[in-house]
């Protein structure tokens, strides 16, 4: 199976000796580098949860948009492996490798994913207002300053010449 130009050939199940049509699909580098399995020598058997053993607690972190997000600490691996499931589904959809992926129909993945998406539009537009709301409010107004100034300078040379003058000897 070859796929078009700008696309990798994926094996859905993860099991790269299984080729069979079925089990392949064409998607882009992106969408395969999110369907990775987990890295060996991590201290969980869950993909996306480490154990912290400063507080002694699990942790869930998960990567999207090359920025490593935190879920949380946990009090339990399984906790932990949850919430990432949770994310993975929200911000991977489809392409999401889970860790309980039997708890995860494909009506479920594709509305959880649906609402996340929404979710994060919110946030956007959110943050783009709160932005524009700041440069308007940091915005002095510019006729008053000049005319400050301008007076501050006519005051200041006043006193100077003052100055000046009884500052010389007298005859």
């Amino acid at each position: 199976m070859k796929p078009p130009k700008g696309k990798v050939v994926d094996h859905i199940s993860g099991n790269k000796l299984d080729n069979t049509r079925a089990n392949l699909r064409n998607i882009t580098q992106g969408q395969n580098i999110r369907n990775k399995a987990k890295c060996f020598g991590s201290t969980s058997i869950y993909k996306g949860v480490y154990y912290d053993e400063k507080r002694h607690r699990w942790e869930a972190h998960i990567c999207f948009n090359n920025r490593n997000l935190f879920l949380g600490r946990f009090d339990s691996e399984v906790e932990a492996a949850c919430a990432y499931d949770r994310a993975a589904v929200g911000a991977f959809g489809e392409f999401a490798r889970l860790n309980f992926p039997e708890e995860w129909p494909a009506k479920r993945i594709r509305e959880v994913h649906a609402q996340w998406l929404r979710q994060q539009a919110r946030q956007k537009r959110k943050a783009r207002a709160a932005t524009a709301k700041a440069r308007t409010r940091t915005k002095a107004p510019a006729r008053k300053a000049p005319k400050k100034a301008a007076a501050r300078a006519k005051r200041v040379t006043k006193r100077a010449s003052r100055r000046g003058r009884a500052s010389l000897p007298r005859k």
